[in-house]
């Protein structure tokens, strides 16, 4: 419990502030992305635009979806993928789909539904943005 505690604080200590994220270089961040990790910010955004989501679907804001940063998505491989989630500020995780495209977002950002951002930060939606790590669900990372 307590190496996990300290793991937190030492990821939440070498977070970058949200604009100057981008692919990190740092050793600690490294280490998660060589487990198949990545950190960076988590917001939300209206999945109901009147138009598919990048990856051909229908949204709403009540599904647990994740639009992936766009130099991580490449040309929609990711689609349809499983994600796991979790906000390191309160430790809350949860699993998505990637549905869509978030060309704004940065290496290791994921722009999240109503409903996921709000079950992870407590269904505060004002706080717009959060620090997260996340992974794909895989055989090695089960969901």
């Amino acid at each position: 419990m307590f190496k996990q505690l300290l793991a937190t604080v030492t990821l939440l200590a070498t977070y970058a502030a949200p604009a100057a994220i981008n692919r990190p270089q740092n050793n600690q961040v490294s280490q998660l992305e060589a487990r198949g990790d990545f950190l960076g910010d988590g917001t939300w955004y209206t999945t109901e635009t009147g138009r598919p989501g990048s990856c051909g679907e229908w949204l709403n804001d009540g599904m647990m979806v994740v639009a992936l940063n766009a130099p991580q998505m490449g040309d929609r491989t990711e689609c349809n993928r499983q994600v796991w989630v979790t906000n390191i500020t309160n430790g809350k995780t949860q699993v998505a789909r990637v549905v869509d495209k978030c060309p704004e977002c940065l290496w290791g950002s994921l722009d999240m539904s109503p409903a996921l951002f709000s079950s992870l930060c407590g269904g505060e939606l004002g706080l717009g943005r959060v620090p997260i790590t996340w992974g794909f669900c895989d055989r090695e990372h089960g969901c």
